[in-house]
């Protein structure tokens, strides 16, 4: 009798430490709505600039507007606790994959040539982090 009750004490534990463990691999996703305000760098290019916090276990989207043919350059900037960052994939307005960056870095540079016209989604994975908040700031330079 005693080992059935141990059993079942056992068991139990096991099923709230797998609860608890499922319940911070959940992820979610979340929207940024931010407008960087653009202004004239020395060399013509528009520039600007946007800060957000990407909590752990979200995936973050960011729309970025491009009116006309350009090239969109940029950095993202990644401050947070542990020593991997997120991950950022650019798709264009027909939902196309144009540059995927999975090497986690905590500065990431990218460039890209926009030749449609629309909303470019920006993609920040921050999913693998279980307890780190992120903090980005992007910013952006259409030439």
């Amino acid at each position: 009798m005693t080992l059935i009750v141990a059993l079942i004490v056992v068991l139990a534990a096991g099923a709230g430490a797998s609860y608890l463990v499922f319940r911070q691999l959940e992820s979610e996703t979340v929207v940024f709505e931010a407008t960087p305000e653009f202004v004239r760098a020395e060399n013509g290019a528009l520039c600007g600039q946007v800060e957000f916090i990407l909590e752990p276990r979200k995936l973050g989207y960011w729309w970025l507007r491009v009116a006309e043919d350009a090239t969109i350059s940029g950095a993202i900037a990644i401050a947070g606790n542990e020593s991997l960052d997120i991950g950022l994939r650019i798709y264009s307005p027909a939902n196309r994959l144009v540059l995927i960056q999975d090497e986690r870095h905590h500065t990431m540079l990218f460039e890209l040539p926009a030749d449609v016209r629309g909303d470019y989604r920006f993609e920040f994975d921050n999913r693998h982090s279980i307890f780190a908040d992120k903090e980005l700031t992007v910013s952006v330079c259409f030439t």
